[in-house]
């Protein structure tokens, strides 16, 4: 009887400590779940520095506005976070996007919220951190075209005459390259092979300077002239009647 008695009050409070405050034990359970889940987190955590390409939206060519500092490519960025997290944040290739179409944006710098990353990961250390920017108006200027020749004429006909149409060409670009830019040349006229007369030929430029594009066809008229050669001669002690 009195064993029965015991199995009683052992099962009763076994059931008991299963079935009271179930709504306490699941709360207490969920966060026993979390802070596991936070401290195995904590413990997969890392930091791996990361390249972050960087896409610029810069001034139309139309605002007269160009920027004169080259922008690195991407940056160095250290991002602290779980393994699976970097390896999955890494294979996405990451990117930063960043306004400069106004034209007047003095100074870059990089801040963590610029990065669109998963949560529970950190942004640390970027480089670069910052840079400083420099801006040119852009300028359109009439500048001369030089021409020349190429190869061997005859040895009876020699070059007379040698211009181009137009004489000079619309240069644009920065002010402080296209100011400095004296001439374009145009590319040799090859007069190998040419007999007496006038030969028109529709020559292409040679490429503008840096940074620099043509305002107007990238080719011009070259008008050649050849002209039986001219030998000029001294006699000496030779009498003349008139």
């Amino acid at each position: 009887m009195k064993r029965r008695t015991s199995r009683t009050r052992i099962t009763a409070w076994v059931k008991s400590a299963f079935t009271q405050n179930l709504g306490l034990k699941g709360l207490c359970l969920a966060l026993a779940l979390v802070l596991v889940s936070y401290q195995r987190s904590q413990e997969d955590e890392r930091t791996r520095t990361l390249e972050f390409v960087l896409n610029v939206r810069v001034p139309p060519s139309s605002s007269g506005r160009e920027l004169m500092t080259a922008l690195p490519p991407t940056l160095k960025v250290a991002v602290q976070g779980s393994s699976s997290a970097l390896d999955e944040l890494a294979r996405s290739a990451p990117r930063v996007e960043l306004d400069l179409s106004s034209g007047t944006t003095e100074q870059l710098q990089f801040t963590p919220d610029l990065f669109d990353i998963p949560p529970r990961m950190r942004i640390g250390s970027i480089e670069p951190a910052n840079l400083q920017l420099e801006w040119q108006d852009t300028i359109t200027r009439s500048v001369p075209v030089q021409s020349s020749v190429s190869g061997q004429l005859g040895a009876d006909v020699e070059v007379h005459s040698l211009r181009v149409e137009p004489k000079q060409v619309e240069l644009s670009g920065p002010a402080s390259l296209v100011k400095v830019t004296q001439f374009v040349r145009v590319a040799p006229f090859d007069v190998t092979g040419l007999g007496e007369g006038i030969v028109t030929r529709q020559l292409s430029l040679e490429p503008p300077p840096n940074r620099t594009t043509y305002a107007g066809a990238p080719s011009v008229a070259v008008i050649l002239e050849v002209r039986r050669r001219t030998v000029v001669m001294p006699y000496h002690r030779v009498p003349v009647e008139v």
